[in-house]
């Protein structure tokens, strides 16, 4: 369990990405991304086509200043000598949720990122408006991008 505590909290999968590019002012974004948005925003920056098999999307909207459409982002924890489970996780559009669903024993687990960043309270069961919509959209992550269907 102690293993799947670090593996599976917020500071793991919540680090910063810091992008250069020539002629953009500095800025800050706090929204939500994933390292698979990194590719897309290289080749929209360097004005290069994008593969159609490539998921994420461009960031370049966010380098420049204006909106980036909130998405979630999706987490997969793979089996080691040390903790021999399969997890996904996701994190909410806003930010606001995570939800974590270890395979091997079917549990999930929800967590109110602002009141509880160090995800000690497993709120899945007393907040099934959140959970019910999270697991659903988790589960179709699973199916199309895990699976490699279109």
């Amino acid at each position: 369990e102690e293993v799947l505590n670090s593996l599976a909290r917020i500071g793991n999968i919540r680090v910063p990405l810091l992008i250069h590019v020539p002629g953009v002012a500095p800025g800050r974004f706090d929204g939500v991304v994933q390292t698979v948005d990194v590719s897309p925003t290289i080749v929209d920056v360097l004005g290069l086509p994008r593969p159609p098999s490539w998921t994420g999307r461009s960031l370049v909207p966010a380098l420049l200043g204006r909106e980036l459409a909130p998405a979630p982002a999706y987490a997969e924890l793979l089996p080691s000598p040390s903790w021999d489970h399969k997890a996904r996780a996701m994190i909410s559009a806003a930010g606001a949720w995570k939800l974590f669903y270890r395979i091997s024993d079917r549990r999930y687990e929800l967590y109110d990122l602002a009141a509880d960043p160090t995800e000690q309270k497993d709120l899945f069961e007393a907040r099934p408006e959140v959970a019910g919509p999270m697991s659903k959209q988790l589960v179709e992550w699973m199916e199309t991008e895990l699976s490699g269907a279109p």
